[in-house]
């Protein structure tokens, strides 16, 4: 599943700062000022109501806001019940409802459509072999000791092995399209290419000009085949006119 991760960990990102925006929007709101303070404890000194804390009101701070933001997308709204229990100020009830329906709605099925794209597309398979590989270097490397490691039964200089076509096919065009990784970049011959038909993938970071002075060259030599044909088509045309003399 780290290759799923690797894909959604952007989309995570954006939303996590948008709840970051939404929290700060609350915290700003709703946090307590100096009157409640004042209303909330008698001349003599004496405390009608408890004043506004992080236990009254998680709004009071910016870490508890964004724990607020994070329980209300999981469907807790208890932070905002204070303020939905009587009249609603505007504000509030605005930013309420576009939390609701763009982060809530819109954003959490967004991320679990990616998600479920992202799983679909990741080769559990591959995934597994490539996790095995990684546990065996690490073995033969940190845990073996160096007779171990030279003996040619266990590590032979060449290995042979047989391979449905369809997987080779699968493998070099995932290696071309960047979806495998390996420490090194494997070798691919042309030989196996031309055998399987396969042509060699397209370098993006190739400069304009080497691709001109590519097609220049191509263009030149279709120029060169074609005057090569038209003088054999000459001769060939003034032999017969000799012969039929």
């Amino acid at each position: 599943m780290i290759g799923v991760a690797k894909k959604v960990f952007p989309f995570l990102i954006v939303l996590f700062l948008i709840i970051s925006g939404f929290a700060h929007a609350f915290f700003i709101l709703l946090k307590p000022n100096k009157n409640d303070d004042d209303n909330s404890i008698n001349p003599d000194g004496t405390t009608l109501i408890q004043s506004p804390n992080s236990n009254t009101n998680m709004f009071s701070l910016f870490p508890t806001s964004l724990l607020a933001m994070y329980l209300l997308l999981i469907g807790n709204s208890d932070s905002l019940s204070p303020w939905t229990s009587h009249q609603t100020p505007p504000s509030m009830a605005f930013f309420l409802v576009l939390f609701t329906f763009f982060t809530v709605i819109y954003l959490m099925n967004l991320f679990i459509g990616l998600l479920n794209v992202a799983i679909e597309n990741y080769d559990k398979n591959e995934e597994f072999l490539l996790q095995k590989a990684k546990i065996i270097m690490e073995i033969e490397l940190f845990y073996m000791l160096p007779y171990q490691r030279c003996n040619k039964k266990w590590f032979p200089d060449w290995i042979h092995y047989d391979i449905p076509v369809n997987k080779v096919y699968k493998l070099i065009n995932a290696i071309d399209n960047n979806r495998t990784e390996f420490n090194s970049p494997p070798f691919i011959s042309n030989r196996l290419r031309n055998l399987l038909k396969i042509p060699e993938p397209i370098n993006e970071n190739k400069s304009f000009e080497e691709l001109k002075q590519q097609m220049r060259d191509e263009f030149k030599q279709q120029i060169k085949d074609m005057q090569e044909l038209l003088n054999s088509f000459i001769k060939n045309s003034n032999t017969y006119h000799v012969n039929t003399k």
